[in-house]
């Protein structure tokens, strides 16, 4: 364990916590007088089982595990602690012992607030009572519906927005996934009208009888009668809809409850339409997925739906999505913008249409038997977000720097390790989005080695005569939209972040939605060399300015394992690089010293002409802007799992021509790194 003093900046800390996101300025200022950071190695305890409680808790970036003493003296493990989560609470409460201990698994960065400190905090700040004291009371009731489960068990409603949009295709498929990926075993309860239509295109051996909810009281080994078993970790349950229909709110929680004793993930699918008993399902559920296609006349009738859910649940949670899935008929597809303008909501997805190869091929095992196609990997993206193991990609700026993040993503795709959100800024915003479309390392690394002569550097940089900034940054967005596979973020094959600078608030402006070329050019806004971008009466600049390394961005979006990857030079690089420049110089003038007049003539005439334009105007801004950055990024590159910090101090921020070279190190960053890589993938959130 080692406190961690160096910079860290707090206040944005604080602000991705749910529990302290809503105080004003006096209470986060309280607060961040009393707490401290400390970063914890593998296998460090931090607390062990029977010691006395001595502050509050909470889990930045890694992750835990809590271990309780059984026979023989062996532990055993019954819950893991994840980003952002607090814990040792209800011993620093009742003012008892701990009930367990809290061991590190990977590499963590943990936040503590001293016992009496944090006390006085909840006396001055009721807020902060409540909003724990809910927490808290959600979290027992949910151990008593689950009281052998070492996690909370998630309850997933999937219910179509019209009739006849691939609703059974897509539970199906989803909840094979998520078995898959997270192996840990899912229930699906069937409730269509066509009670074997799921079990039948899984494939399933024999059709266990239809359960009535009246039946739904059965202990254990009766309720084995009713369940068909997959050999995916897929388990059916086919449940009578009339019964579903008359049945009492208890008759469902009841049923729900008891599932949750043996499952994690409990999907239940149902009809179009409400009744007391559906609504009361979604009120009972974590995640609601309003499926959909994409034909207009379905599109208008999910709006009017979803209208009918948000006026009948009052407490309608975050986390319902819309999900669509592409029509077959490419002639009927309507675009992203027109699908958005219909719902008059945000769309979570758009499933890409799968064409399967063999005449009258099932759909619902698409997952399984085609991996590779790119409707298996909306879908697992979507799995893997429910399952809380998406991995995160976040690319720093650093203008011709940032060309290294093109070896890291030909090593990512060489070694298989899938991204699931991508978050860029300035230079990681232009070649994250690249990615994000679509476009592989190898045709990314093509259009940035054709930037290798120096003329197509210059290219680049389009003069301009402004008072606002330098460069009008028109070639750079045509060099863009020439590369990118799709126009806008909804069409994006894996979700992408981008980040701005308001001029006039020197707040942060969010890009998720909307024209992905115009949100990428306001991200590489460098102040006075590009000119700033016009948006909503105002004008945005640099991403990097606030976030130059967008770890933040992707905890915001709840992505649980972050791989970072920060190409500004930080004060040791530099340092380094400057004794190495001394060096240079010394041995210059020692091997001039040996020279003839010809030879020193043209030295001092070269050195004479590099004066008059070293540092020019465009190297003052770029140069001290990236020193201050670099201090940002080096304590955001602290909250990732994996941060890869190649040492490109040598190379200047202009020297696009370099390009292969930035690319070889960036691909040496990573392999340095490749057993951390992997493993981000596969040591993920287990039961």
């Amino acid at each position: 364990m080692q406190e961690v003093t160096e910079f860290v900046n707090k206040t944005e800390i604080i602000k991705q916590i749910p529990l302290f996101s809503e105080l004003n300025w006096i209470e986060t200022w309280m607060l961040l007088s009393k707490l401290t950071f400390f970063e914890y190695k593998k296998n460090e305890i931090i607390y062990q089982e029977g010691q006395p409680s001595d502050g509050f808790y909470l889990l930045i970036s890694g992750r835990l595990q809590a271990l309780k003493k059984i026979e023989a003296g062996e532990e055993k493990t019954f819950d893991y602690i994840t980003r952002n989560k607090y814990f040792g609470i209800l011993s620093l409460l009742t003012d008892q012992n701990h009930s367990a201990s809290v061991k590190v698994i990977n590499d963590a960065f943990v936040l503590k607030i001293k016992k009496d400190d944090f006390q006085a905090i909840l006396k001055r700040t009721p807020k902060i009572a409540v909003n724990m004291s809910q927490a808290l009371s959600w979290r027992i009731r949910r151990r008593r519906l689950n009281p052998q489960g070492t996690s909370e068990a998630k309850i997933i409603t999937l219910i179509a927005g019209s009739h006849n949009v691939g609703k059974n295709m897509y539970a199906a498929n989803l909840s094979l996934s998520l078995a898959k990926e997270t192996g840990k075993k899912v229930m699906l309860l069937d409730l269509n009208t066509d009670n074997y239509v799921i079990s039948r295109k899984l494939g399933l051996d024999s059709m266990k009888p239809v359960l009535s909810l009246s039946e739904s009281s059965l202990g254990k080994i009766e309720f084995a009668e009713y369940i068909n078993t997959s050999k995916e970790g897929v388990d059916v349950v086919n449940l009578s809809v009339r019964s579903f229909r008359e049945s009492h709110k208890s008759d469902i929680s009841q049923l729900i409850s008891f599932l949750m004793e043996a499952y994690s993930y409990i999907f239940i699918i149902v009809e179009s339409g409400l009744n007391e008993t559906t609504i009361d399902v979604l009120k009972q559920s974590d995640i609601i997925h309003i499926i959909v296609n994409d034909e207009k006349k379905k599109l208008q009738q999910t709006r009017v739906f979803f209208k009918e859910i948000k006026q009948t649940i009052e407490d309608l949670g975050e986390d319902v999505f819309i999900v669509v899935n592409e029509n077959q008929d490419k002639r009927a597809r309507i675009s992203s913008e027109k699908r958005k303008k219909i719902l008059q909501e945000r769309i979570h997805t758009t499933i890409p249409y799968f064409h399967a190869p063999e005449p009258g091929e099932s759909f619902y095992k698409e997952v399984i038997t085609y991996p590779d196609s790119e409707f298996a990997k909306s879908i697992r993206t979507i799995a893997r977000e429910i399952g809380e193991v998406r991995v995160g990609l976040a690319l720093s700026g650093g203008a011709a720097l940032g060309l290294a993040h093109v070896g890291v993503l030909k090593v990512l795709e060489e070694e298989n390790i899938d991204i699931d959100f991508i978050a860029g800024t300035s230079m990681g915003a232009f070649l994250g989005s690249l990615w994000a479309s679509g476009a592989t390392a190898l045709e990314i690394e093509k259009v940035a080695l054709a930037l290798e002569s120096k003329f197509a550097t210059l290219s680049l940089f389009d003069l301009t005569v402004s008072p606002r900034g330098l460069v009008a940054g028109k070639h750079a967005v045509k060099l863009l939209k020439k590369n990118l596979k799709v126009k806008s973020f909804e069409e994006l094959k894996i979700p992408f972040i981008t980040v701005a600078c308001d001029l006039e608030s020197r707040q942060e402006v969010i890009f998720d939605e909307g024209d992905v070329a115009k949100a990428v050019r306001a991200s590489i806004a460098i102040p006075g060399v590009f000119v700033p971008v016009a948006h909503k009466g105002g004008y945005l600049l640099d991403g990097g300015v606030l976030q130059p390394l967008p770890v933040q961005l992707l905890i915001k979006k709840g992505v649980n394992k972050i791989i970072a990857v920060n190409v500004l030079p930080n004060q040791l690089h530099a340092q380094g690089a400057y004794q190495k420049y001394q060096d240079r110089l010394k041995s210059e003038r020692e091997e001039l010293k040996k020279s003839n007049f010809l030879k020193k003539f043209f030295h001092h005439a070269k050195k004479g002409m590099r004066k008059l334009f070293m540092p020019n105007l465009f190297d003052a801004i770029v140069i001290s802007m990236q020193a201050s950055e670099s201090i940002l990024a080096e304590a955001s590159g602290k909250q990732a799992d994996v941060c890869l910090h190649p040492d490109l101090s040598d190379i200047s921020w202009f020297e696009f021509f370099r390009a292969r070279e930035l690319i070889k190190r960036g691909e040496d960053a990573a392999r340095g790194a490749i057993a951390e890589l992997k493993e981000i993938r596969t040591n993920q959130k287990v039961s």
